[in-house]
């Protein structure tokens, strides 16, 4: 909800020069479902639109955004090192200050984490499309252009794991255990969503190894090493040549290239925000213990409360903060919070939220061709992965790497958030298998058991049977 509420307003505004002031969060069981104001989603997108219609934007401004994307990242990766420190040995006054530099760490890297969302990215796309078909490309090679620079050339967080579990695999002996100590270090915070997520175990990574070596003969293992590098030398390839193709018209040329970065950076924020969730986990532990509440509590509380716990000795009902976490919505206007948790509140709210629940059909962006049946489990968290089975269609809100071992097993992917370049979209296509996103309400409107059918060549998902 911070990052929503930062990274939208305040962020947004820095970069582009308009921000979204008014948004709402509703929460069901630990569910957070995010709601923005379409009049002012429609004057944002104009905005956008009239900036990516400026040659000065599209052929400097993008390159300068693209830099500024990558350089936010490192230095947010950098400086969440200072936070490994025994948070035991300070003060209530010195906790609070470290927990500060924390938010205005992530503060700085929300705006750079929101640009890779939905809304920039589908505007960016169809953009990208129109520019083309104005400058008298056809359709078949648009669709070209597109495919080839919506594949990460960076190599995917997914990617480099298992790369580095691939060659320890080759290893023997003391060298290859020292290896998946370090394997472990680097990896663990893979499913680190939040900050009250768990990392991975050094058990996890060892059944990983040995999983590899049972499958792969060692030039097996060699193989797959080389079709990975191969893979990205061949993106890389690609896009040079249309890159080469597109330089004659400076605005379609920084707009692929801008694309082509946003492909990379989308894939990579998952990774960059979990790190720092995992860099921050004990400091957020520590507060929890002085406030005498879990880690998921406190992460309940706003930063003014948080303050008074640390600084007034507040004290905070437990019972109050279960509602908030039950059943809640938070409203944000102009970066201030409100919290309702009372029923009349919480029923006049989802009155105004109300949605097409009766519809049979839903649409959305399709990102992964094909068509496939199944029955659909809805998954929220890694918490609920043990419920799902081999030819389910997949339907949640957003994917992220620790979802990858699910999305295999899927017979279809569908989510609410995404567009063309979002993690599910990348790894469907990978995977080959039919994926629709940015469906908005797919994980309201489905339940665990319906039979459903996607058309990810339209990008339509039908309920064919609703489960008893």
């Amino acid at each position: 909800m911070r990052l929503y509420s930062y990274g939208l307003n305040e962020g947004f505004r820095n970069v582009f020069g308009l921000g979204q002031r008014f948004h709402l969060h509703r929460v069901k069981n630990g569910t957070d479902w995010y709601y923005i104001d379409q009049d002012e989603t429609r004057k944002m997108m104009l905005h956008l639109q009239m900036k990516l219609n400026s040659k000065a934007f599209t052929s400097s401004g993008l390159e300068k955004l693209a830099n500024n994307l990558k350089n936010n990242f490192k230095k947010v990766l950098a400086e969440v090192k200072r936070f490994n420190l025994d948070w035991s040995r300070m003060n209530d006054k010195l906790l609070l200050k470290s927990l500060k530099e924390y938010i205005k760490l992530d503060n700085s890297a929300g705006a750079y984490y929101w640009i890779l969302f939905d809304d920039f990215e589908r505007l960016l796309t169809d953009q990208l499309r129109e520019s083309m078909a104005a400058g008298s490309f056809n359709k078949k090679e648009i669709k070209k252009i597109i495919t080839v620079l919506s594949q990460p050339m960076l190599v995917t967080p997914l990617d480099m794991e298992h790369l580095s579990l691939l060659r320890i695999a080759l290893l023997g002996g003391k060298k290859q255990q020292r290896s998946l100590v370090r394997h472990w270090k680097k990896f663990l915070f893979l499913p680190m969503y939040d900050i009250d997520y768990d990392p991975y175990t050094h058990k996890h990574f060892e059944k990983e190894l040995k999983r590899i070596k049972k499958k792969y003969s060692e030039p097996e293992i060699k193989a797959e090493i080389k079709k990975i590098i191969n893979k990205y030398l061949m993106r890389e390839k690609q896009s040079e040549k249309i890159f080469k193709k597109l330089k004659a018209n400076p605005k379609i040329f920084g707009m692929a290239r801008f694309f082509s970065t946003f492909a990379a950076y989308k894939d990579r924020k998952p990774f960059v925000r979990d790190r720092v969730g995992y860099g921050v986990r004990n400091l957020f532990v520590e507060v929890a213990k002085r406030l005498s509440l879990s880690l998921s509590e406190t992460l309940f509380l706003t930063e003014p409360e948080l303050t008074d716990g640390l600084l007034q000795n507040k004290v905070f009902s437990g019972l109050e903060i279960k509602k908030r976490i039950d059943d809640s919505a938070f409203v944000v206007k102009d970066g201030k919070v409100s919290i309702f948790t009372k029923k009349s509140d919480l029923k006049k709210i989802d009155k105004i939220l109300e949605l097409a629940k009766s519809s049979k059909i839903l649409s959305g962006v399709p990102a992964s061709s094909g068509k496939a049946k199944g029955v659909a489990a809805i998954i929220f968290s890694n918490s609920e992965f043990s419920k799902f089975k081999n030819g389910n269609v997949l339907i949640t809100s957003a994917t992220r790497p620790d979802y990858v071992p699910l999305m295999k097993k899927a017979n279809a992917i569908v989510t609410d958030e995404g567009g063309f370049l979002s993690h599910a979209a990348i790894v469907s296509r990978e995977l080959g298998i039919p994926c629709v996103v940015g469906i908005k309400i797919a994980t309201e409107v489905l339940k665990d058991g319906d039979l459903v059918e996607v058309n990810a060549e339209h990008g339509i998902v039908k309920i064919i049977k609703r489960a008893k």
